[in-house]
C-alpha cells in the first residue's frame, strides 16, 4: 500500500517481513547460566573470602595456642625496679641497674648450683617480652594475666628498696629489703653491705631469693662454699616433705662425703634411692663413694642399675675408671675417662681428671695434651685452668701463664676474677698499660671491689701517674675507709707525690690499725726517718770521702 493510500484510509500498511534465514547445521545459540549474575558472583566471593579469613584465623589460633599455654603455665619471675636512694644513684646504681644486678645474683646461684634439675626463670621488668595482636588492641599477656588470676595461678613478682643506715647514706651501711609477691608473700631483709662488694652482696640477695623460690638450687650452690648452710637447707627440705627431698638427700650426701664421712654419705644416698630407686645422681654417688673406699664388689650392682637407668651416663664410665685405677690398670682408667668425655663432650672435667692421673704417673706430655684439650673446651673452667696454671707456675713460665689467663679473661669477660688475675700477671711481666685495660674491665663488672682499685693504683704508679693513682685510692677509701690496705696505699702515694707531712700522718694512722707485720715495719722506718730529716736536715757533703756528722 502506498503512502498516499495509507493517508486516505488511515490504516497502517502491513510490515513486510524478510524471509526466514535458513538454520545453519551444527550451531546453536549460547545461553548465559542462571547463576552467572553480578549479585550471585558478589555473594559467592564474599562467602569464599569469609571462609579463607576464618581458616587463616583458625591456623593462627592453632599456632598461638602452645604459646598462650606456655605463657599461662610458665613459672617466670618478674623483677621490678628496686628503689635506690638518690645518694647511691649518683654512683650509677639506678633502680633498673639494681634489678639487673639482682638478676645477675640469681644467675650466679644457678650457675654455682650446676644441677641437672631445672630452676626458675627470672627477668628484669625492662627485658620482659610482650605479645600483642597488631592493630587489634588485644594483648595476649593481658588475657593470660586475667586467666591466671581467675584460676588463682599467680605470677611471682620481686621488688624492694635500698635503705640508708646513716644521714650520708654511705654504701657500707646500706641494706636491701626485698618483697616476693606471688601465691604467698614474703619479705627478705638483708644485713648492711659493710665490706662486701656489690657482686658479693647481690649474690647473697640472689641466694636468699632462691631459698624462698627454689630451695634445692640454693642448697646445691652452697655445697662447696658454705657446706654447713647447705646442710641446713637440705634438712629443712627433707623435714618439710618437699618434692625435691631426693635431691636434698643426694646433696646432703655430697656434703658428708666432702667432710670425709663416707658412711653418713652412703646413708643419705640410700635415703634418696628409697624415694626413687632409679635416681641416676644417687646411683652414681653411691657407686663412686663405695669405689673410693675400695668396696668394689658393693659398687658393681649400683653401676649396673645406673647403666640400666641411663645407658649413656658419663658418671658410670667415670666410676669404672676409679675401679680400674685402683686395680693398677692406668690404660683402662684413662680409656674410661675418655669414654665419659665422649658421652659428655662439653664437660672438661673428665679429660682434666685423666690429665692429673697421667701427670702423677710422670706421663707429662700426655697429661699436658689432655689438659690443653680440656682447656680448649672451656677456657673459664677452673679445673683445666688450675691444672695448667699450676704446671706453668711450677716451671716459672710466666709468659705461658699470662697467655693462659688472657684466654680465660677473653672467654669470660663477665668474670672479674679472671680479669684481675690476668692484670696481675701483666704487671709481673711489666705490661702496665694492658693491665689497666684488664682492671677497667674487672671494675666494670665489680665496681665496688677495693682490691681492684688498689691494683689499678699500683699500675698507674708504675707508669708515673701518681695523681691518677691517688684518685683511685681515694675511691677505694670511700668504699672502705677503715681498710688498712687502703690507708697504707694512700700513705705510699702521698710519699710519691712529695707530700711528706700528709704521708707521715697517714702512715701513723695505718700503724694504729695494723701495728705488726712487714708493712708496719716499713711504715715505722719511714716515719722515724722522715721525722728525723724534718727535725735536723743532713749537712751538705763537701767531698766524696768525708761526710759531715749528723747530731741526734
Amino acid at each position: 500500500m502506498s503512502d498516499d493510500k495509507q493517508a486516505e484510509t488511515g490504516v497502517p500498511a502491513p510490515v513486510e517481513q524478510s524471509p526466514p534465514k535458513e538454520k545453519v547445521a551444527g550451531t546453536r545459540r549460547l545461553q548465559r547460566p542462571a547463576w552467572l549474575t553480578l549479585p550471585t558472583v558478589e555473594s559467592t566471593s564474599n562467602s569464599m573470602r569469609a571462609v579463607v579469613v576464618n581458616l587463616v584465623l583458625l591456623a593462627i589460633i592453632l599456632m598461638a595456642a602452645p604459646l598462650i599455654a606456655s605463657q599461662a603455665a610458665r613459672d617466670q619471675i618478674l623483677l621490678e625496679p628496686i628503689s635506690v636512694p638518690s645518694g647511691l644513684q649518683v654512683t650509677g646504681l639506678t633502680p633498673e641497674v639494681a634489678s639487673a644486678r639482682l638478676n645477675d645474683g640469681l644467675l650466679q646461684i644457678i650457675a654455682e648450683a650446676d644441677s641437672d634439675k631445672s630452676s626458675i626463670n627470672a627477668i628484669p621488668e625492662g627485658e620482659q617480652t610482650t605479645f600483642d595482636i597488631p592493630e587489634s588492641g588485644i594483648s595476649v599477656d593481658a588475657l593470660v594475666s586475667y586467666a591466671r588470676q581467675f584460676f588463682n595461678l599467680h605470677e611471682t613478682v620481686i621488688g624492694g628498696e635500698f635503705r640508708c643506715g646513716d644521714a650520708e647514706c654511705s654504701p657500707a651501711k646500706v641494706s636491701l629489703r626485698l618483697r616476693i609477691k606471688g601465691k604467698e608473700r614474703s619479705v627478705i631483709d638483708l644485713p648492711p653491705m659493710r665490706r662486701s662488694t656489690e657482686a658479693e652482696y647481690f649474690r647473697t640477695a640472689g641466694l636468699e631469693v632462691m631459698r624462698h623460690l627454689d630451695p634445692f638450687t640454693a642448697l646445691a650452690a652452697e655445697v662447696d662454699t658454705h657446706p654447713s648452710n647447705a646442710a641446713t637447707i637440705a634438712r629443712q627440705l627433707i623435714a618439710s616433705g618437699h618434692e625435691d627431698a631426693k635431691w636434698a638427700h643426694n646433696v646432703l650426701g655430697n656434703v658428708r662425703r666432702n667432710a670425709e664421712e663416707p658412711e653418713d654419705a652412703l646413708a643419705e644416698y640410700r635415703a634418696a634411692l628409697e624415694i626413687d630407686p632409679r635416681f641416676p645422681p644417687a646411683l652414681a654417688n653411691m657407686a663412686s663413694t663405695l669405689a673410693e673406699n675400695d668396696r668394689f664388689e658393693e659398687a658393681e650392682p649400683y653401676l649396673v642399675r645406673l647403666a640400666a637407668a641411663d645407658p649413656d651416663s658419663p658418671l658410670e664410665a667415670e666410676v669404672r675408671s676409679v675401679i680400674a685405677r685402683a686395680s693398677g690398670d692406668i690404660e683402662a682408667a684413662r680409656d674410661f675417662l675418655l669414654l665419659a668425655s665422649d658421652r659428655d663432650p662439653l664437660n672438661a672435667r673428665y679429660k682434666t681428671k685423666a690429665a692429673f692421673m697421667l701427670l702423677s704417673e710422670d706421663r707429662t706430655g700426655e697429661a699436658l695434651e689432655l689438659a690443653l684439650a680440656a682447656f680448649a673446651l672451656s677456657p673459664s673452667d677452673p679445673l683445666p685452668l688450675g691444672f695448667l696454671a699450676g704446671y706453668y707456675a711450677g716451671q716459672g713460665d710466666f709468659v705461658a701463664l699470662e697467655k693462659l689467663y688472657r684466654d680465660a679473661a677473653e672467654f669470660a669477660p663477665e668474670n672479674d676474677a679472671f680479669q684481675a688475675q690476668h692484670a696481675n700477671l701483666l704487671m709481673i711481666n711489666g705490661n702496665y698499660e694492658a693491665a689497666l685495660a684488664r682492671l677497667d674491665q674487672a671494675l666494670l663488672v665489680n665496681e665496688g671491689n677495693v682490691d681492684y682499685r688498689l691494683s689499678r693504683a699500683d699500675a698507674l704508679t708504675a707508669l708515673g701517674r701518681h695523681e691518677d693513682a691517688l684518685i683511685d685510692i681515694d675511691l677505694a677509701a670511700q668504699r672502705d675507709p677503715s681498710n688498712p690496705k687502703v690507708v697504707y696505699a694512700r700513705a705510699r702515694s702521698l710519699d710519691s707525690l712529695g707530700r711528706k707531712a700528709e704521708a707521715i700522718a697517714t702512715y701513723e694512722q695505718f700503724l694504729v690499725m695494723q701495728p705488726e707485720g712487714s708493712e708496719a715495719e716499713l711504715a715505722k722506718a719511714f716515719v722515724r726517718f722522715a721525722k728525723a730529716s724534718a727535725a735536723e736536715p743532713v749537712a751538705e757533703i763537701t767531698t766524696p770521702v768525708e761526710e759531715a756528722p749528723i747530731e741526734e
